[in-house]
């Protein structure tokens, strides 16, 4: 099984297919250092939000903790991620166009599918304007995961493996790992609280309103 972003309650449901285009710069959290998002579930642990202030990346933000996260910036409206679960990637990731939704991309060497979820609940509230990107394993074909959410096998065979689910605005809400054979939950865990105010005011600032609406409730303070 592969690892995810970040690492391992949620009801799930079969989604109908919907494409958009999205850039999702709009989907990760730019914003202020200092920020924390809380996660419980499988793991309880929190992300925050800070300045790199030495080495290679000294300059850029990186959200996460001691143990994982992601060093990025965010330059003219493009994405790019530098470190992986605190690993330098081999070559610097870009996400530099506007992805459609149910269509495969390489992303670091791996397959990937970016899947428009309507609505999603975790602990800190109901979100809409959810990303699914879901990692995909050339070793497995698709499993029940693929069929719930609807993965188009003309665009690929390869069976979910893990899947992070990003709110407009807001970021990372929930991450699961799937058995590669059946398809099923493995372990999972969702955002428990998240800083609110910070969070609302950025609703007015949400990009490509007219094509996706942006609501969050309710938090939990």
């Amino acid at each position: 099984m592969y690892k995810s972003v970040f690492g391992l309650m949620l009801s799930l449901f079969t989604w109908n297919v919907y494409a958009i285009s999205f850039s999702f710069d709009n989907y990760f959290p730019s914003i202020d250092t200092g920020e924390v998002w809380n996660y419980s579930g499988a793991a309880e642990f929190s992300l925050s939000l800070s300045a790199v202030d030495q080495g290679p990346f000294a300059g850029l933000k990186k959200l996460g903790n001691d143990k994982t996260g992601i060093v990025f910036s965010i330059e003219a409206g493009v994405l790019s991620w530098h470190s992986y679960n605190n690993q330098p990637l081999e070559a610097q990731v870009v996400f530099d166009q506007q992805f459609e939704t149910n269509k495969a991309y390489k992303i670091d060497g791996r397959d990937v599918v970016f899947i428009a979820v309507p609505e999603y609940t975790v602990e800190a509230g109901t979100f809409n304007n959810v990303i699914a990107m879901v990692w995909l394993h050339p070793g497995y074909l698709a499993n029940a995961k693929n069929a719930e959410l609807n993965i188009d096998r003309e665009e690929t065979i390869f069976a979910a493996s893990d899947i992070d689910y990003y709110a407009k605005g807001v970021g990372l809400i929930a991450y699961e790992a799937i058995n590669l054979v059946d398809g099923s939950v493995a372990a999972s865990y969702g955002l428990s609280s998240v800083q609110v105010e910070a969070i609302k005011s950025r609703q007015n600032d949400s990009v490509n309103t007219a094509a996706l609406s942006y609501q969050v409730s309710p938090f939990k303070k």
